[in-house]
């Protein structure tokens, strides 16, 4: 997925196969990982798509803290003037690949909390 810019340059956001489908509204992995990666205390962020029987799928990050004292409460903080309220994530602080994350999220082990 991505645009064409006004002086006609291609940039490239995300891959349609990552875009998560959030009660209707289509978001991509890369919206939440720059919005969270804005803060100095995130060394790595992977956002997914984990299945929700009430809005089809939530979004869920998982970060990797430069600074031990960062919080789930620091970074929704940090989401929710950024992103439309089904954007902003749960979150799972620690893991750092999406493809661990998925794993993790439909064996049952991932965070369902916070965002709305």
């Amino acid at each position: 997925m991505g645009f064409m810019d006004e002086r006609g340059c291609f940039r490239i956001t995300d891959r349609k196969k990552d875009m998560i489908i959030v009660s209707g509204f289509n978001a991509f992995p890369n919206q939440v990982e720059d919005v969270v990666a804005m803060r100095s205390d995130v060394a790595e962020a992977a956002a997914i798509g984990v299945p929700d029987e009430r809005s089809g799928e939530v979004e869920t990050i998982s970060v990797v803290k430069e600074n031990a004292a960062l919080t789930e409460a620091a970074l929704l903080a940090q989401c929710r003037p950024h992103l439309t309220r089904c954007k902003v994530p749960k979150t799972n602080l620690g893991k750092n690949l999406r493809r661990a994350v998925a794993h993790d999220s439909r064996a049952g082990f991932g965070s369902r909390r916070g965002g709305d």
